[in-house]
């Protein structure tokens, strides 16, 4: 389509949502976008949901807020133990520039492991989590 073209739709369209806009008599404003009104969201995909005590295993996965990549961000792994959320030291690991993470856990303790990946957002927008489980023998 030519760039004239596409221009004149553009033009025409907003022209037409004008006049509706005046003709329904209202006017529109944009309330201010704040920190609890965004939006965190991330994936975690284990390379393996049934590993060895030891054994070594990877956990993929994307940070975005708002719908973008989340740069240059923190995502830890956290284990749940009893009613507690708890850092798994040395899992903590930054995106890179299209939200993208990749960690390495290995894990001892035997059983059914819950787990979630956290991604750390900035001020004032809630974290993203994703819990995932992970068997253990």
């Amino acid at each position: 389509m030519p760039s004239r073209f596409r221009a004149a739709v553009v033009t025409g369209a907003t022209s037409v949502l004008a006049a509706s806009t005046l003709i329904a008599g209202t006017v529109v404003t944009a309330a201010p976008v704040t920190a609890a009104d965004r939006r965190a969201d991330i994936t975690a995909r284990p390379s393996d949901t049934t590993v060895r005590s030891g054994e070594q295993f990877i956990v993929r996965g994307r940070f975005t807020i708002d719908g973008a990549p989340a740069a240059g961000r923190t995502v830890k792994m956290q284990a749940l133990y009893g009613q507690d959320w708890k850092a798994i030291p040395g899992a903590r690991v930054t995106t890179n520039t299209e939200g993208k993470y990749r960690v390495r856990l290995i894990l001892s303790m035997k059983g059914d492991r819950d787990l979630r990946s956290v991604g750390l957002a900035p001020g004032g927008i809630k974290n993203a989590y994703q819990r995932f489980t992970v068997q253990v023998s």
